[in-house]
């Protein structure tokens, strides 16, 4: 079973709105799956963006995913980079900004789905006053529309069904970053030959749990920086909370420390 979303392309307006709001709130040109899942739930999207549209821009947000950055595994992903050196320019262009794009949406969102997740379970607020950022981040070059995986050739599917496959995922969710990498489909091999041995080791999850502990570190400071719109819509916390759990606690994390692993490897 497919995991619900909202598709960027298949948008109601009040949806394309908030969709706007969180790109240019992270800067970046996609909106990641788990806020396009929370947009199927009436008012949830809305009052996430609300509550932590400011937070996304602030510098404690921006500095934390810097430092998550560094935490990335180069050498793991050194045949990949070779690889992708391989390609065309335009194409070496279009992967390096796609990384960079998910890498900044996925850090941003472990630490602001971590504190939200905390707001909407009710838990207390702690931590200093946040400084906020007047101006939204610098957005990233505009990439490709991100294809459905409904819509791919069956070997190209089922090779971003192998890489998704790797993971504890909920849902049949399906990690954005291997659905657009089917644009560039040379490349998806290469992301299964460097990830397979990260998963068989147990280096994604320990690196993954580093990110996630790190997040939730991040979060009273984050919390004390939200401003809700009221109260959390009533009677989605029960779906919403274990999908935050998943991603947040899981999905995002592991698709962070790959990310920051090729990313490093791009710099070598």
């Amino acid at each position: 079973m497919a995991f619900a979303e909202i598709h960027e392309g298949d948008a109601p307006p009040d949806i394309t709105r908030l969709y706007a709001r969180l790109r240019e709130a992270v800067g970046i040109p996609v909106v990641n799956l788990i806020w396009r899942h929370a947009a199927t739930m009436p008012g949830v999207l809305a009052w996430m963006v609300d509550t932590a549209e400011d937070i996304m821009r602030s510098a404690a947000v921006r500095n934390e995913r810097d430092a998550m950055l560094a935490l990335g595994d180069a050498a793991a992903f050194a045949d990949f980079a070779a690889a992708a050196r391989c390609l065309p320019e335009a194409e070496q262009a279009m992967l390096r900004v796609m990384v960079g794009t998910y890498n900044r949406g996925n850090l941003t969102n472990l630490q602001v789905l971590t504190a939200l997740r905390q707001a909407i379970a009710g838990e207390p607020i702690g931590g200093a006053a946040l400084t906020l950022d007047a101006l939204p981040p610098p957005m990233l070059p505009a990439l490709p529309p991100q294809p459905k995986l409904s819509e791919l050739p069956a070997r190209i599917a089922d090779e971003v069904r192998a890489l998704a496959a790797f993971h504890d995922r909920i849902g049949g969710a399906v990690p954005s970053l291997y659905v657009h990498l089917a644009l560039i489909p040379s490349m998806l091999g290469p992301m299964r030959a460097a990830t397979a041995p990260l998963f068989a080791s147990g280096a994604v999850r320990a690196l993954r749990d580093r990110l996630i502990t790190r997040a939730h570190s991040a979060a009273p400071k984050l919390r004390a920086g939200m401003t809700p719109p009221g109260p959390f819509p009533a009677g989605y916390a029960a779906s919403l909370l274990p999908a935050l759990d998943g991603f947040a606690g899981g999905l995002i994390a592991e698709m962070g420390g790959i990310g920051a692993g090729i990313a490093m490897a791009f710099d070598q």
